[in-house]
Order: C-alpha cells, then sequence, then structure tokens
C-alpha cells in the first residue's frame, strides 16, 4: 500500500463488516488529554459515539481511559476488544525537544507510536496517525500530499519516519499533515493578547511563517476522515502562510491596540531558529476541499479570534 493515494471507503466496504456492527465498537483517541485529543474526545462523545481514550497521567486513568505510555515498551498493550478506529494523538510535538533529546524523543515518537499502530493494524482497526507539515522542509510552496517528504527538523523526520514505516503495513491507515492547531489558551498568542491589552510591546518573528488553523476545524477533519476512512495522506492548513509579524499586527488590529507596540524581530539571530526562517508551512489542501469537502476558515478570521475571542476557535458547544 502506498500513503500519496487519497481512496474513500465506508466501513463496510473496507472491513466486510455490518455497519451496525462496527458502529457499535469503540474508537480510540491515544493521548486524549492533549490539545486534539481532549477536544476531539469531546466531540465524539456529545455526538452519541462510544469513545475510549488512552492517558499516561495517572491521576486521569479510569475505566475509559486507561494508562498508556509510549515511551515505554507497550507491545503487549492490548486496548481491550479490537476497536473500530482509532487516531493518534500523542507524541512529543516540541521541536526544541526532539531537536535536544532525540534518542528519547525517538522512544516515543518512532518506536512507541510503531509498535501501537502495529497492534492496531493486526486488530483491522482503522488508524489515523497525526503528522505534521514539518516533514516537508518548507523550500517548496504549498506542497502536495504525494510530494517526496523533506524534513529540516527531528521532529519533522521524526514524523516522515513513521509514516515511512505505517505505510508497508497493508493495513487501513489514513494520515493527516496539519499545520499549526490553535485552541483557546494557546501559550504564545495569549501571552502576546494579554501583553497588548497591558499596553506592552511585543516582540514577532517577521522572518518565520504560519498557517494557522482553529482547533474546532482540525477536529471536524478528524470527523470526517473517520466517517469516510480513507487510506493515504490528507493535508489541512490554512489557505496561505502569514509571517508571526503579519499574525501580531492582524491581532493587534482587532483587540484596537496600539501598532506601535509591535516590534519585530529576525528569528535567525536566535539559536535553534536560523534553519526555520523563511520557510512556508502552509499544504496543498485540494483533496481536502474537493474529496472531503471542507474548507478551513479564512486566516485572518482564525487570526483575530485568537486575539478578540479565542472561545471560538474551540469545538462546539
Amino acid at each position: 500500500m502506498t500513503m500519496t493515494a487519497m481512496k474513500e471507503k465506508s466501513i463496510t466496504r473496507s472491513t466486510g463488516h455490518t455497519v451496525e456492527a462496527e458502529l457499535k465498537k469503540s474508537i480510540l483517541v491515544v493521548g486524549s488529554d492533549g490539545l486534539i485529543g481532549n477536544a476531539l474526545v469531546s466531540k465524539l462523545e456529545a455526538s452519541g459515539m462510544n469513545i475510549m481514550g488512552t492517558t499516561r497521567r495517572k491521576k486521569s486513568v479510569s475505566a475509559k481511559n486507561p494508562f498508556l505510555d509510549l515511551e515505554e515498551d507497550n507491545s503487549s498493550w492490548e486496548p481491550g476488544a479490537a476497536p473500530r478506529a482509532a487516531v493518534i494523538c500523542a507524541g512529543v510535538t516540541s521541536l526544541k525537544k526532539c531537536q535536544e533529546r532525540r534518542a528519547e524523543t525517538e522512544k516515543v515518537n518512532i518506536r512507541g507510536i510503531c509498535s501501537l499502530i502495529n497492534t492496531l493494524a493486526a486488530l483491522d482497526s482503522y488508524v489515523v496517525f497525526i503528522s505534521s507539515d514539518k516533514v516537508f522542509d518548507g523550500a517548496k510552496p504549498f506542497p502536495a500530499p504525494d510530494d517526496p517528504v523533506s524534513p529540516a527538523t527531528e521532529y519533522g523526520r521524526q514524523k516522515a519516519v513513521v509514516e515511512r514505516l505505517i505505510s508497508g503495513l497493508g493495513a487501513r491507515i489514513c494520515v493527516i499533515r496539519f499545520t499549526k492547531v490553535v485552541g483557546p489558551a494557546d501559550n504564545l498568542f495569549s501571552g502576546w493578547r494579554k501583553a497588548l491589552n497591558r499596553g506592552e510591546v511585543i516582540h514577532p518573528f517577521l522572518d518565520m511563517y504560519i498557517s494557522p488553523i482553529p482547533l474546532s476545524f482540525a477536529v471536524s477533519v478528524i470527523e470526517r476522515v473517520l466517517d469516510l476512512q480513507p487510506v493515504g495522506v490528507v493535508h489541512a492548513s490554512g489557505a496561505r502562510d502569514v509571517t508571526y509579524e503579519e499574525a501580531a499586527r492582524i491581532g493587534a488590529a482587532s483587540l484596537g491596540a496600539d501598532p506601535s507596540l509591535i516590534q519585530p524581530v529576525e528569528a535567525k539571530t536566535f539559536p535553534g531558529f536560523e534553519h526555520q526562517t523563511g520557510k512556508k508551512t502552509a499544504l496543498n489542501i485540494s483533496g481536502l476541499k474537493d474529496r472531503m469537502g471542507l474548507t478551513p476558515p479564512d486566516i485572518e478570521w482564525t487570526i483575530e479570534n485568537i486575539f478578540s475571542s479565542p472561545g471560538t476557535l474551540d469545538i462546539d458547544p
């Protein structure tokens, strides 16, 4: 199986089981206490679906949210009854941590995740793996799902390795590559919002790009993928890139803040950012629009609401 061509398959066609029997099975969300995982669980449960999560936080463990630490050997871990689908949201997402602690983060982001996906594939569960635009180096604008990967960061390399390894399983797997997903409590933007409201100066990067999508839209993409069960790669991003400086100026205008408070700086002068400057992040999302009927909100709307109405970025109540 290749991971480049998206093939839509219904539950009945892809498993040979009846729809009724499949719907009685649970959907497993691995990493249910992360940004995307938590929102996805809330949305799916509100829709009446049977959801099972996993957590590495022992205080969050319950019958519906068992313990799973991808840093440990999970080759013998079983989800109980085979889930009809599983969404892999867990992993180390810090670019800095992946770069500085490669061996440690590989245990989670490559070995742990691949072992788990092998287990789920053997159970004939449909698997959704959350990946990233960072599998590309950003040199080519709007890369397509079937373009060769070219990671420029350790985090992106780890994602690309998993994509390659699971593509050879011959299983029902979909990779969703997201650009930056922003929720109501995004640390960077909430910090900027508070600073601007206090009349304080902020220093956004003028040479780094972002193509943000709201958390609510990311969850909608996953829901549609679970419904259609395509096999291959799906891209989900904003329609274009903006610099962090442009994002800050859009946000400041939405707050009515003094534009002189925005004093941009060059990311290339900061250690660890020199290889990320000038790189585009927006993806080719024609398949998302044409085959799945989903279009991301305007970039301006997303950024304005990050600053002025962050609650609108969350899932629907």
